[in-house]
């Protein structure tokens, strides 16, 4: 999702749109400085209701977000800025949910592998999905895909324990 929404969407509006590079670009720029601040709800809230909240707000407004990038400056923004703002409520926990799955001896590698594993299957096969799809007239379809991604991240986050409050698991 973050690949399709703050690399992918610019190219997108640019390709399908006619918006103009600079302003493709600078729409990007915005919505980055902007993702900076994610995380912070994290501690305070829990990150189970975060995970939760992002996969029914993903699951609910891919469709409206997208419908949001029509080539304008203002739309392309709050397009990005919307997804963004759902991304943070994931991207605000995710490096803890991830440390506190594994022990401290293995933390790094057992963090390393899964997530860099996941970026490469769904963030690196995410454009070619997505220009497949619409080379074959079904732009919409790729959609459907992200929807079925934040789902299956909704499960995650029901099916989750709450850490919040935890402390990190300790070896001696």
């Amino acid at each position: 999702m973050f690949y399709t929404w703050l690399i992918f969407m610019p190219t997108y509006a640019r390709l399908h749109h006619g918006q103009d590079p600079f302003s493709e670009l600078t729409t990007s720029l915005i919505a980055q400085v902007y993702f900076l601040g994610a995380g912070r709800l994290g501690d305070r809230i829990g990150r189970r209701p975060m995970v939760i909240t992002f996969g029914i707000a993903f699951v609910l407004l891919t469709i409206p977000i997208q419908g949001l990038a029509d080539g304008s400056f203002g739309r392309l923004l709050l397009a990005m800025l919307a997804s963004l703002t759902i991304m943070a409520l994931l991207f605000g926990v995710n490096g803890a949910v991830w440390a506190e799955v594994f022990p401290t001896r293995v933390r790094a590698v057992g963090v390393a592998g899964p997530l860099s594993l996941a970026t490469a299957i769904f963030g690196g096969t995410a454009p070619h999905i997505n220009a497949a799809l619409s080379q074959a007239g079904h732009q919409n379809w790729f959609l459907f895909y992200l929807i079925a991604v934040a789902a299956i991240t909704l499960a995650t986050g029901v099916l989750m324990k709450e850490t919040k409050d935890s402390a990190l698991i300790r070896e001696n």
